[in-house]
């Protein structure tokens, strides 16, 4: 999940020195999602993920899930939810819905000390708290013999900062699935897998997040291949002008610095490693990608944290395996690209 960014974070608890936090609430954080893609002859995955409730517990009364404003699953819970990270995914049986694109949209009643309360899709304020979208098809992907579909750019919870978080790898594993995967790769933000374990404002030079990374990534392909995931990360790297620029590094087992863009230094915005330095750490059969490379970067991106665009010479005169030209529904950056 991302957000705007300085005034509006991912992480609700958290505030900027001299700024404010426009979401800052003592909830934990709930969201609901669903894939954007599933056929009729599968389920449906509806996940809830409530986030920081080990300092501030919840009562989860009941979920509620609706397709197109049709109520199609009620689950009591009744639960006292107290936990870092806690997750649910709820099958729901698409089969009497036509061919075509559909809303999902999820009531949580939930009570917050004596406080009942009600969210849909979750909780943040200020957000117009939509309807997800999703398409129900009637065939699977029309891939041709020997294409593998699959996703080259994702974030798990192992990012978890100011900015942006997102569900633990077995949920990943499950969605996509549901979006008919063969492999999808886990590049969390090199900011985020140097720190400790606990404190994403800590950083521990013996990198235990990286390791437990990996080991989850091992741990689930060996319980169930299919889809793949791709252990990787996307390292914050210097670009030509020393602005930061992020490169998505696979299949490489050792852990490549990067905090340029992480806003854990303040007044410290220059990347460890150029786009150069962090391709010759790659193996022989590592992958390298640049990241959203046509995406605009924000003015106040390279104000407060010092990032900055791709350049052509930066994309042209380094030895990458490929690019990714699509990110999200950015049709100005596809057509760029």
């Amino acid at each position: 999940m991302l957000l705007p960014f300085p005034l509006l974070y991912a992480e609700i608890h958290f505030r900027l020195p001299f700024l404010f936090n426009l979401l800052f609430q003592k909830e934990p954080e709930i969201v609901a999602d669903a894939p954007y893609r599933v056929t009729k002859n599968n389920m449906l995955p509806v996940l809830i993920l409530i986030k920081d409730a080990h300092r501030f517990p919840i009562f989860l009364q009941s979920i509620s899930i609706f397709i197109d404003a049709r109520k199609v699953l009620v689950q009591d819970l009744n639960t006292k939810v107290k936990d870092k990270w806690k997750e649910w995914i709820f099958e729901v049986n698409i089969q009497d819905f036509s061919i075509g694109w559909h809303e999902i949209s999820v009531k949580i009643n939930y009570r917050v000390k004596n406080k009942n309360k009600v969210c849909f899709i979750d909780n943040y304020p200020f957000l117009n708290h939509e309807p997800l979208q999703c398409y129900f098809a009637e065939k699977p992907l029309p891939l041709k013999t020997h294409f593998y579909a699959g996703d080259f750019h994702s974030h798990s919870n192992f990012t978890e900062d100011q900015i942006e978080f997102g569900a633990s790898l077995a949920t990943m594993k499950r969605m996509a699935k549901a979006v008919e995967l063969d492999f999808f790769a886990v590049t969390d933000h090199s900011y985020d897998l140097d720190d400790a374990l606990n404190n994403y404002l800590t950083n521990d030079p013996d990198f235990p997040k990286w390791k437990a990374f990996l080991k989850q990534v091992n741990n689930l392909n060996s319980r169930n291949p299919h889809p793949l995931i791709i252990a990787g990360e996307e390292i914050s790297v210097r670009n030509r002008k020393k602005q930061t620029v992020h490169l998505l590094a696979l299949n490489n087992a050792n852990f490549i610095v990067g905090s340029g863009d992480s806003g854990e230094r303040w007044f410290k915005h220059i990347s460890e490693f150029s786009v150069k330095e962090a391709l010759q750490q790659l193996p022989d059969n590592g992958i390298s990608l640049p990241a959203h490379p046509a995406q605009h970067v924000p003015l106040v991106q390279r104000l407060f944290i010092n990032r900055g665009p791709w350049s052509l010479k930066d994309l042209t005169q380094n030895p990458f395996t490929g690019i990714q030209f699509i990110n999200g529904g950015q049709q100005q950056a596809i057509d760029k690209a």
